[in-house]
Protein backbone atom coordinates (compact mmCIF):
# COMPACT_ATOMS: atom_id res chain seq x y z
CA UNK A 1 0.00 0.00 0.00
CA UNK A 2 1.31 3.28 -1.14
CA UNK A 3 2.10 6.04 1.26
CA UNK A 4 0.90 9.55 0.16
CA UNK A 5 1.95 13.34 1.28
CA UNK A 6 -1.13 14.74 2.69
CA UNK A 7 -2.28 17.76 0.53
CA UNK A 8 -2.16 20.64 0.74
CA UNK A 9 -4.65 23.66 0.42
CA UNK A 10 -4.51 25.66 -3.20
CA UNK A 11 -2.62 28.86 -2.49
CA UNK A 12 -4.89 31.81 -1.81
CA UNK A 13 -4.60 34.67 -4.28
CA UNK A 14 -5.00 37.85 -2.88
CA UNK A 15 -6.60 40.58 -5.18
CA UNK A 16 -5.45 44.02 -4.39
CA UNK A 17 -7.74 46.47 -2.88
CA UNK A 18 -10.68 48.32 -5.10
CA UNK A 19 -10.28 51.98 -5.17
CA UNK A 20 -13.10 53.63 -2.93
CA UNK A 21 -13.88 55.61 -6.10
CA UNK A 22 -14.50 53.01 -8.29
CA UNK A 23 -17.54 51.19 -5.96
CA UNK A 24 -20.86 51.42 -7.07
CA UNK A 25 -21.65 53.31 -3.59
CA UNK A 26 -20.01 56.35 -4.21
CA UNK A 27 -21.51 57.08 -7.64
CA UNK A 28 -24.86 59.09 -7.58
CA UNK A 29 -27.12 58.83 -10.46
CA UNK A 30 -27.88 61.48 -12.02
CA UNK A 31 -31.47 63.12 -12.03
CA UNK A 32 -32.24 61.98 -15.77
CA UNK A 33 -31.44 58.42 -14.96
CA UNK A 34 -32.94 58.06 -11.76
CA UNK A 35 -36.44 59.41 -13.87
CA UNK A 36 -35.61 56.91 -16.50
CA UNK A 37 -35.41 53.94 -13.52
CA UNK A 38 -38.70 54.83 -11.78
CA UNK A 39 -40.28 55.62 -14.91
CA UNK A 40 -39.66 51.98 -16.45
CA UNK A 41 -40.94 50.49 -12.85
CA UNK A 42 -43.70 52.53 -12.94
CA UNK A 43 -44.53 50.99 -16.44
CA UNK A 44 -43.44 47.49 -15.60
CA UNK A 45 -46.02 47.55 -12.77
CA UNK A 46 -48.91 49.15 -14.79
CA UNK A 47 -48.51 47.15 -17.85
CA UNK A 48 -48.19 43.67 -15.19
CA UNK A 49 -51.21 45.16 -13.91
CA UNK A 50 -52.87 45.22 -17.26
CA UNK A 51 -51.96 42.02 -18.71
CA UNK A 52 -52.96 40.32 -14.85
CA UNK A 53 -56.29 42.14 -15.56
CA UNK A 54 -56.96 40.89 -19.05
CA UNK A 55 -55.66 37.24 -18.65
CA UNK A 56 -58.48 37.32 -16.08
CA UNK A 57 -61.23 38.44 -17.86
CA UNK A 58 -60.73 36.05 -20.83
CA UNK A 59 -60.18 33.64 -18.27
CA UNK A 60 -63.40 34.30 -16.35
CA UNK A 61 -65.96 35.44 -19.76
CA UNK A 62 -63.76 33.86 -22.58
CA UNK A 63 -62.36 30.72 -22.28
CA UNK A 64 -64.30 27.90 -23.52
CA UNK A 65 -64.04 25.38 -19.81
CA UNK A 66 -66.63 22.70 -21.58
CA UNK A 67 -70.12 21.84 -21.71
CA UNK A 68 -70.32 20.82 -17.60
CA UNK A 69 -70.66 23.57 -15.09
CA UNK A 70 -67.78 25.06 -13.66
CA UNK A 71 -66.85 28.31 -11.07
CA UNK A 72 -67.67 30.93 -13.87
CA UNK A 73 -70.77 29.86 -15.00
CA UNK A 74 -73.11 31.86 -12.24
CA UNK A 75 -70.63 35.19 -13.84
CA UNK A 76 -70.93 34.42 -16.96
CA UNK A 77 -74.39 34.19 -17.09
CA UNK A 78 -74.97 37.60 -15.07
CA UNK A 79 -72.16 39.26 -18.06
CA UNK A 80 -74.75 37.42 -20.70
CA UNK A 81 -78.18 39.22 -18.81
CA UNK A 82 -75.94 42.37 -19.05
CA UNK A 83 -74.92 42.51 -21.94
CA UNK A 84 -77.19 41.27 -23.97
CA UNK A 85 -79.38 44.39 -24.74
CA UNK A 86 -75.63 46.33 -25.96
CA UNK A 87 -75.84 43.45 -29.24
CA UNK A 88 -79.27 43.23 -30.13
CA UNK A 89 -80.98 44.55 -33.31
CA UNK A 90 -84.76 45.37 -33.48
CA UNK A 91 -86.81 43.72 -36.00
CA UNK A 92 -86.99 46.88 -38.41
CA UNK A 93 -83.57 46.74 -38.25
CA UNK A 94 -82.93 43.34 -38.92
CA UNK A 95 -85.31 43.73 -41.63
CA UNK A 96 -83.16 46.48 -42.90
CA UNK A 97 -79.66 44.29 -43.38
CA UNK A 98 -81.24 41.10 -44.00
CA UNK A 99 -80.30 40.77 -48.00
CA UNK A 100 -82.72 37.99 -48.78
CA UNK A 101 -85.67 40.79 -47.81
CA UNK A 102 -83.57 43.05 -49.98
CA UNK A 103 -86.10 44.79 -52.64
CA UNK A 104 -84.17 47.42 -54.52
CA UNK A 105 -80.45 46.49 -55.80
CA UNK A 106 -77.43 47.85 -54.29
CA UNK A 107 -76.10 50.43 -56.47
CA UNK A 108 -72.89 48.68 -58.04
CA UNK A 109 -74.45 45.32 -57.85
CA UNK A 110 -73.85 42.67 -60.45
CA UNK A 111 -76.14 40.04 -61.52
CA UNK A 112 -75.29 36.23 -60.76
CA UNK A 113 -74.46 35.55 -63.85
CA UNK A 114 -72.38 38.36 -65.12
CA UNK A 115 -70.28 37.65 -62.12
CA UNK A 116 -66.81 36.43 -62.63
CA UNK A 117 -66.33 32.59 -61.51
CA UNK A 118 -63.83 31.66 -59.19
CA UNK A 119 -60.76 29.30 -60.37
CA UNK A 120 -60.92 25.86 -58.33
CA UNK A 121 -57.53 24.83 -59.98
CA UNK A 122 -54.65 24.45 -57.61
CA UNK A 123 -51.24 26.48 -58.89
CA UNK A 124 -50.06 22.98 -59.88
CA UNK A 125 -52.68 22.49 -62.43
CA UNK A 126 -52.64 25.83 -64.12
CA UNK A 127 -48.87 25.69 -64.88
CA UNK A 128 -49.47 22.43 -66.07
CA UNK A 129 -52.25 23.51 -68.59
CA UNK A 130 -50.08 26.65 -69.14
CA UNK A 131 -46.85 24.37 -70.48
CA UNK A 132 -49.23 22.38 -72.47
CA UNK A 133 -50.85 25.51 -74.06
CA UNK A 134 -46.87 26.36 -75.78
Amino acid sequence: MAIFPPRQPPPRIKLPPVPVSALPQTLLPTPLSRGIQLGAFAFATVLGCWVVIGITFYAVLIYDFGEKEHCFMPIRRWFDAQTSGLFTLSDRERAAFDPRVRTTPLPGAVERDNMVKTDRRTPIEYFKERENER
